[in-house]
């Protein structure tokens, strides 16, 4: 269930890409009107987080009705979207769905899955995201050139409105269960120091992490002379990585004694990844171990941010704390494509780009071995 809510969750920012020519087309957008329509789904969703934080930890399942019922009614508004405002009210109608994916996904693993397999699950959920961009990518394209490209997001809104009809039937709140099975909690509250340093993380992060995914592919055709195929193969390469990278560096939480210790080196991955996509420029092969490389450590990166926090916070609250962070994480994913694109513009080169996404990685890992030094952590307690 929490996969299958990632995944639903993010579907509208995944589809966004795929059905990108239809809007242009048929409803006439410009380029930056459709980037427009990204960095509005991040804002509106960054706006709203806290807030569903909050309503995750007073209910699990209402909060779960409202993101699957948020999807499918973007879908349903984007696939009638009649002009760009119809197309704007789509991503912000939307926006509740991708502010709670991870705070209502956080709340099923912590409360609903064993401890040993709390980081499997965990890696599990998180590739959601990526799940969303394959679906997307694999389904939307067939069944626009079938029933065109509004019945095919109509049809993707089926998966949704299946999530609603599931939580309306047997949904329900299991605190006082889960509070006696999980025993008692621990950590400090959803305002603790620790989640606003993981917040501030998480924004540098987000504004990496995008300026990364959304120019690879122009990058690869632009300056290194690839096909359109190409390409987009190195997105979806990455994509994949990360879908992996997630699942295996959860399930393989055991063996960090403290998950500080992944949080901190996988930006610095990163960081490699960056220069060494810009080594494409000098050797192709030094391009694709750039693409491996970043799709297993900083696009995993959340994984490890997650089990953190889980470590940081009271599980009562962290619906919460999960609201804050990704709040912080949105900000930054949603800065992160114009800045990068006007530094292309004003530049002339993508060269200072991988150098700047490479600088941001390095100060999110100094800024969390800071934050390792000066905030104990909880899990490190004498008879924790």
């Amino acid at each position: 269930m929490a996969t299958f809510a990632m995944t639903t969750g993010s579907f509208l920012q995944g589809s966004l890409s795929v059905i990108a020519p239809f809007l242009v087309e048929d409803l006439g957008l410009t380029r930056t009107e459709l980037g427009v329509l990204f960095f509005a789904l991040l804002l509106s969703g960054a706006a709203v987080a806290p807030l569903a934080g909050r309503w995750t930890d007073a209910s699990l399942s209402i909060s779960l009705w409202a993101l699957f019922g948020s999807a499918a009614a973007g879908l349903v508004v984007m696939g009638s979207a009649a002009n760009l405002w119809w197309a704007f009210g789509a991503v912000i109608v939307a926006s509740w769905a991708f502010a709670a994916a991870n705070p209502v996904t956080n709340k099923i693993v912590l409360t609903r899955v064993p401890p040993r397999r709390l980081g499997l699950a965990l890696g599990t959920k998180q590739s959601g995201p990526f799940i969303a961009i394959v679906v997307a990518g694999a389904a939307l394209p067939g069944l626009s050139g079938l029933i065109g490209w509004r019945g095919a997001v109509f049809v993707a809104a089926a998966l949704p409105a299946a999530g609603v009809a599931f939580v309306s039937a047997y949904g329900r709140d299991d605190a006082e269960q889960d509070r006696l099975r999980r025993g008692g909690a621990a950590g400090a509250p959803a305002g603790a120091p620790s989640v606003l340093w993981l917040a501030v993380a998480g924004w540098m992060v987000g504004l990496g992490i995008m300026g990364m995914l959304a120019f690879v592919p122009l990058y690869a055709r632009e300056a290194l002379g690839m096909s359109a195929t190409l390409s987009g193969l190195a997105a979806s390469l990455m994509g994949i990585v990360a879908v992996v990278g997630r699942i295996g560096w959860g399930a393989g939480d055991a063996l960090f004694r403290n998950p500080r210790t992944l949080l901190v080196a996988l930006p610095l991955a990163g960081c490699l990844s960056s220069l060494a996509i810009l080594g494409g420029e000098w050797h192709p092969l030094l391009f694709w171990v750039g693409i491996v490389v970043a799709g297993g450590s900083v696009l995993s990166w959340h994984t490890a941010a997650w089990l953190a926090l889980f470590r940081a916070v009271e599980r009562d609250q962290v619906g919460r704390a999960s609201g804050v962070v990704q709040r912080g994480n949105m900000l930054g994913s949603a800065l992160g494509p114009p800045i990068v694109g006007y530094l292309v513009d004003t530049t002339g080169s993508y060269r200072w780009v991988w150098l700047l996404i490479g600088a941001i990685f390095v100060a999110v890992s100094v800024l969390l071995l800071v934050w390792r030094r000066s905030v104990p952590d909880p899990g490190d307690a004498p008879g924790a």
